[in-house]
């Protein structure tokens, strides 16, 4: 399924500034930020995927998902910096180890430390590092349609059929297997291991 992330761009230039003045409607007025609305906006386009933007409490469900399920190798509900370190490169960090430990020490972490969920998440809510690692967010946003970190195996389907993709019997069997407790749908923990097979 890695096959899938050729939809996706990665903005090459993130030195350019988004224009954060509120956008006008036809009649002058401002208009409403729009919430996300996962496959309603997850259309293939010429270059790539349409993405939403996610809400705050969407990328706190999916950073505590990347946490428990990547992060916290020891299951003792904190991170060490080495276990940091790989968490940032398994989610496609695209600088190296010492700029991951930079971040480590700029968040006031000693070397010897420990990274609560809670501070993970506080990292992560940097927009500059969320950009950074948002490869696998952004695909599971093709498929969550209501910004709760999981999706029905319809809408796993449906998502990838939106980006292009053609439903392969093999492609159905994959989509089953990811649904490890059984409960019929995809949670964004069951797949990133998955995808990453952890």
């Amino acid at each position: 399924m890695s096959s899938i992330l050729r939809f996706f761009r990665r903005k090459k230039d993130s030195s350019k500034k988004k224009d954060s003045s509120p956008k006008k409607d036809s009649g002058g007025k401002n208009k409403k930020d729009k919430k996300h609305k996962g496959n309603n906006q997850c259309d293939k386009t010429d270059g790539g995927v349409q993405i939403p933007e996610l809400t705050q409490d969407t990328r706190r469900l999916f950073y505590a998902a990347e946490f428990k399920s990547l992060g916290d190798v020891t299951k003792d509900n904190t991170m060490r910096k080495e276990e940091f370190t790989r968490l940032m490169m398994l989610l496609g960090f695209p600088y190296g180890i010492e700029e991951i430990e930079q971040i480590w020490s700029d968040k006031g972490m000693e070397d010897g430390g420990r990274m609560s969920l809670e501070e993970y998440i506080d990292v992560m809510l940097d927009d500059k590092i969320d950009s950074q690692t948002s490869m696998w967010r952004k695909l599971f946003t093709c498929f969550d349609t209501d910004g709760n970190a999981t999706a029905s195996k319809a809408e796993v389907v449906k998502g990838l059929e939106k980006i292009g993709l053609d439903i392969t019997p093999e492609m159905r069997t994959k989509i089953d297997q990811m649904d490890t407790n059984k409960d019929g749908k995809i949670s964004y923990e069951e797949f990133l291991k998955a995808q990453l097979k952890q």
